[in-house]
């Protein structure tokens, strides 16, 4: 199994950009294991349909305030150097594999690569209080956006079952996804979701720290779509 996983990825990993690092789900050995969660069971409450998906980054945002002075006090300089405003984040991206992948067990062909969002610096902000009896000055990092968890960990999820997901369910994510301002292109044909529409699915689920790749039941509630 190893030499063919050494051939796939030879064959494979110029369908990862430059620097990106790759997982293979089968291969036990990546530091990239994802806790085995390829090989676990899905829940099985009975009528219900699961699928893996990808949980994404966990943030938060908030105002950070990094020193309060009188009007007329002299500001450190060093509170108004250059500071992380976000932090780096990453997402595990799914590449299709080479048709001449050696295995039969489509898991061996499966290519993941990690792509990296770099973190985002800026100057602290000046901000005056003039309405107070006394005027402050404040030393503000506006919206910093900070890491409460990394994502990229396949999990179980609740997904519509099969014989659910009608042409109206899809035109109902694909309006709620357009009113939200995502851009999910032309209504889908029949019962099958365009390119467009999963894109624009899997924007609204990383922004809204949803699990990604699946149109799962926590997803269109979300969305605010009836099921």
């Amino acid at each position: 199994m190893r030499i063919i996983i050494i051939v796939i990825a030879a064959a494979f990993i110029s369908s990862c950009n430059q620097g990106l690092q790759v997982y293979y789900p089968s291969d036990s050995s990546n530091s990239y294991e994802y806790n085995n969660s390829f090989a676990d069971l899905p829940p099985s409450e009975p009528g219900k349909c699961y699928a893996k998906a990808i949980t994404s980054d966990q943030l938060e945002t908030n105002n950070d305030t990094l020193g309060i002075f009188g009007i007329n006090e002299d500001i450190p300089q060093h509170l108004l150097q250059e500071v992380e405003y976000r932090p780096e984040t990453t997402e595990w991206v799914k590449r299709k594999a080479d048709k001449n992948c050696l295995s039969s067990d489509p898991n061996d062909c499966m290519v993941w690569c990690l792509q990296t969002t770099p973190a985002v610096y800026g100057i602290p902000i000046v901000s005056m209080d003039t309405t107070t009896a006394e005027p402050m000055k404040y030393i503000v990092i506006p919206d910093k956006v900070s890491m409460i968890e990394g994502g990229g960990h396949t999990v179980w999820t609740e997904v519509l079952c099969e014989k659910d997901i009608t042409k109206r369910l899809l035109q109902s994510v694909h309006t709620a996804l357009e009113e939200q301002g995502y851009n999910s292109g032309v209504f889908p044909k029949g019962r099958l979701a365009s390119k467009d529409l999963k894109a624009a699915l899997k924007q609204f689920q990383k922004a809204n720290f949803l699990k990604m790749g699946q149109l799962s039941i926590e997803t269109l509630e979300a969305l605010g779509v009836y099921y």
